[in-house]
């Protein structure tokens, strides 16, 4: 049995996510590490610290991790928030990532999402949790 924790989890949609030309150039086509660490962000992050020059990025975080019955697995809620200055941008990359999602990890299935209100002008943001099994 392949052995999976969040971290790695993480990682693995991290490089699904930077392998995809249509995305990376939606996500402006960051050229190396520190820039694609900037667009997809595998932290939770001060919400003060961004302004428009950031748009778009995305979060990819584990919400939570709880035990599930079996006690060789568990359950993550993975949260993906995409941050975006119009509704229109956010809706192409969450049609990008739900395809790449669909075609290497069928299984892993769409528990909520929605619009999540930021607080800040310009700033948009949509949810999508999933519940992804990882086992440690």
């Amino acid at each position: 049995m392949l052995k999976i924790n969040s971290f790695k989890f993480q990682d693995s949609l991290y490089n699904l996510f930077i392998a995809d030309a249509e995305l990376l150039e939606i996500m402006g086509n960051p050229t190396d590490d520190e820039e694609r660490n900037l667009r997809f962000r595998r932290e939770d992050f001060d919400i003060s610290e961004i302004d428009s020059e950031n748009f778009p990025f995305m979060t990819i975080t584990f919400a939570d991790a709880n035990e599930s019955d079996n006690c060789l697995r568990n359950i993550g809620i993975l949260e993906i928030n995409i941050f975006t200055s119009t509704r229109y941008t956010a809706s192409v990359i969450y049609y990008i990532i739900n395809k790449i999602i669909r075609y290497n990890l069928n299984d892993m299935k769409i528990i909520s999402e929605g619009q999540v209100y930021t607080g800040v002008r310009g700033m948009y943001c949509y949810r999508i949790r999933y519940n992804p099994v990882i086992n440690a």
